[in-house]
Protein backbone atom coordinates (compact mmCIF):
# COMPACT_ATOMS: atom_id res chain seq x y z
CA UNK A 1 0.00 0.00 0.00
CA UNK A 2 2.81 2.38 1.00
CA UNK A 3 4.50 2.13 -2.60
CA UNK A 4 1.35 2.56 -4.11
CA UNK A 5 1.25 6.48 -3.14
CA UNK A 6 5.15 6.92 -2.99
CA UNK A 7 5.72 6.52 0.28
CA UNK A 8 8.48 4.20 -0.09
CA UNK A 9 10.19 6.38 -1.97
CA UNK A 10 10.13 9.31 -0.19
CA UNK A 11 11.18 7.15 2.78
CA UNK A 12 14.25 6.16 1.05
CA UNK A 13 15.29 9.87 -0.16
CA UNK A 14 15.35 10.91 2.95
CA UNK A 15 17.32 8.32 4.25
CA UNK A 16 19.65 9.51 1.25
CA UNK A 17 19.58 12.92 2.16
CA UNK A 18 20.39 12.24 5.69
CA UNK A 19 23.60 10.19 4.44
CA UNK A 20 24.43 13.21 1.69
CA UNK A 21 24.08 15.93 5.12
CA UNK A 22 26.24 13.41 7.62
CA UNK A 23 29.00 13.05 4.69
CA UNK A 24 29.02 16.48 3.90
CA UNK A 25 29.43 17.62 7.61
CA UNK A 26 32.55 15.18 8.16
CA UNK A 27 33.85 16.87 4.66
CA UNK A 28 33.63 20.98 6.14
CA UNK A 29 36.81 22.78 6.55
CA UNK A 30 38.03 23.08 9.78
CA UNK A 31 37.25 26.41 11.49
CA UNK A 32 39.31 29.60 10.37
CA UNK A 33 41.53 30.99 13.29
CA UNK A 34 39.59 34.55 14.70
CA UNK A 35 40.72 37.55 13.39
CA UNK A 36 41.83 40.43 15.10
CA UNK A 37 38.02 43.02 15.69
CA UNK A 38 40.80 46.03 13.33
CA UNK A 39 41.01 43.50 10.54
CA UNK A 40 37.46 44.33 8.84
CA UNK A 41 38.10 47.76 8.64
CA UNK A 42 39.11 50.05 6.49
CA UNK A 43 42.61 51.94 7.12
CA UNK A 44 41.41 55.51 7.71
CA UNK A 45 38.65 54.54 9.82
CA UNK A 46 41.22 52.79 12.27
CA UNK A 47 43.04 55.72 11.80
CA UNK A 48 39.66 57.64 13.03
CA UNK A 49 39.43 55.80 15.55
CA UNK A 50 43.07 56.22 17.10
CA UNK A 51 42.18 60.12 17.22
CA UNK A 52 38.74 59.60 18.83
CA UNK A 53 40.55 57.88 21.56
CA UNK A 54 43.53 60.38 21.66
CA UNK A 55 41.28 63.11 22.03
CA UNK A 56 39.31 61.53 24.62
CA UNK A 57 42.54 61.04 26.32
CA UNK A 58 43.82 64.60 26.23
CA UNK A 59 40.13 65.70 27.07
CA UNK A 60 40.06 63.56 30.08
CA UNK A 61 43.11 64.47 30.86
CA UNK A 62 42.87 67.95 31.31
CA UNK A 63 39.17 68.35 32.45
CA UNK A 64 37.90 64.50 34.04
CA UNK A 65 37.61 66.42 37.41
CA UNK A 66 36.31 69.65 36.17
CA UNK A 67 39.16 71.64 34.11
CA UNK A 68 39.61 75.16 31.56
CA UNK A 69 39.18 75.74 27.78
CA UNK A 70 42.83 76.14 27.20
CA UNK A 71 42.07 78.99 25.11
CA UNK A 72 39.26 80.83 26.79
CA UNK A 73 40.01 79.85 29.89
CA UNK A 74 36.09 78.41 30.36
CA UNK A 75 34.93 75.67 32.96
CA UNK A 76 34.65 72.21 31.15
CA UNK A 77 33.30 69.21 31.73
CA UNK A 78 35.34 66.08 29.68
CA UNK A 79 32.18 64.44 28.47
CA UNK A 80 29.80 67.69 27.52
CA UNK A 81 30.97 70.89 26.51
CA UNK A 82 34.67 69.91 25.70
CA UNK A 83 36.40 69.55 22.45
CA UNK A 84 39.98 67.48 22.30
CA UNK A 85 42.04 71.06 20.21
CA UNK A 86 44.96 70.94 18.27
CA UNK A 87 47.61 73.79 18.38
CA UNK A 88 48.80 72.28 15.14
CA UNK A 89 46.05 71.08 12.95
CA UNK A 90 45.13 67.62 12.65
CA UNK A 91 45.98 67.57 9.11
CA UNK A 92 49.95 67.73 9.70
CA UNK A 93 50.36 63.86 10.79
CA UNK A 94 54.24 64.84 12.37
CA UNK A 95 52.03 66.35 15.41
CA UNK A 96 48.69 64.89 15.28
CA UNK A 97 49.05 62.19 17.99
CA UNK A 98 51.42 64.38 20.11
CA UNK A 99 50.23 64.53 23.60
CA UNK A 100 51.71 68.49 24.20
CA UNK A 101 49.88 69.34 20.74
CA UNK A 102 46.45 68.57 21.64
CA UNK A 103 44.62 70.06 24.96
CA UNK A 104 40.81 70.46 26.00
CA UNK A 105 39.25 73.01 24.33
CA UNK A 106 35.44 74.56 24.71
CA UNK A 107 33.70 73.78 21.80
CA UNK A 108 33.19 77.40 20.65
CA UNK A 109 36.76 77.92 20.76
CA UNK A 110 37.79 74.67 18.80
CA UNK A 111 35.33 75.32 16.67
CA UNK A 112 33.57 78.57 15.89
CA UNK A 113 36.18 80.39 16.43
CA UNK A 114 38.84 78.02 14.68
CA UNK A 115 41.13 76.96 17.58
CA UNK A 116 41.20 80.50 18.96
CA UNK A 117 45.21 80.18 17.90
CA UNK A 118 46.61 83.84 19.53
CA UNK A 119 45.03 82.66 22.99
CA UNK A 120 45.63 79.28 22.59
CA UNK A 121 49.31 79.61 22.17
CA UNK A 122 49.77 81.98 25.06
CA UNK A 123 48.23 79.86 27.29
CA UNK A 124 50.38 76.73 25.61
CA UNK A 125 53.32 78.60 26.81
CA UNK A 126 52.26 79.02 30.25
CA UNK A 127 51.70 74.85 30.17
CA UNK A 128 54.18 73.06 28.53
CA UNK A 129 56.98 76.08 28.56
CA UNK A 130 58.16 78.32 25.08
CA UNK A 131 60.58 75.45 24.00
CA UNK A 132 57.99 72.70 23.63
CA UNK A 133 55.78 74.88 21.31
CA UNK A 134 58.07 76.45 19.31
CA UNK A 135 59.20 72.56 18.35
CA UNK A 136 55.22 72.19 17.63
CA UNK A 137 55.41 75.41 15.53
CA UNK A 138 58.90 73.82 13.61
CA UNK A 139 56.75 70.37 13.33
CA UNK A 140 54.26 72.01 10.75
CA UNK A 141 55.54 71.86 7.96
CA UNK A 142 57.69 68.67 8.35
CA UNK A 143 56.36 65.39 6.62
CA UNK A 144 56.86 61.64 8.37
CA UNK A 145 59.79 59.74 6.82
CA UNK A 146 57.68 57.18 6.81
CA UNK A 147 53.71 56.85 6.28
CA UNK A 148 52.18 55.44 9.19
CA UNK A 149 51.29 51.27 9.15
CA UNK A 150 47.46 50.13 10.14
CA UNK A 151 49.23 48.32 12.87
CA UNK A 152 50.44 51.73 14.33
CA UNK A 153 47.30 53.12 14.31
CA UNK A 154 45.61 49.84 15.94
CA UNK A 155 48.48 50.01 18.67
CA UNK A 156 47.84 53.75 19.31
CA UNK A 157 43.89 53.08 19.53
CA UNK A 158 44.65 50.27 22.26
CA UNK A 159 47.17 52.60 24.39
CA UNK A 160 44.69 55.27 24.85
CA UNK A 161 41.81 53.13 25.49
CA UNK A 162 43.85 51.73 28.23
CA UNK A 163 45.05 55.30 29.40
CA UNK A 164 41.16 56.59 29.04
CA UNK A 165 40.30 53.48 31.29
CA UNK A 166 43.59 54.27 34.07
CA UNK A 167 42.11 58.04 34.21
CA UNK A 168 38.58 57.20 34.88
CA UNK A 169 39.36 54.50 37.57
CA UNK A 170 41.95 57.03 38.97
CA UNK A 171 45.23 55.47 38.32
Amino acid sequence: MEQMFGKGNETQKRKERKQERIKAKAQKKPKKPKVSKHACHPDDHIEELAVKNFQKFCRLRDAYNGGYCISCGKYLVWNDNCDGGHYIKRKNKTVKFDEDNCHAQCVSCNKWKSGNDAEYRKNLIKKIGLEKVEYLESQKGVLLKEPRKRFHFIALNEYYLKKCRDIMKGK
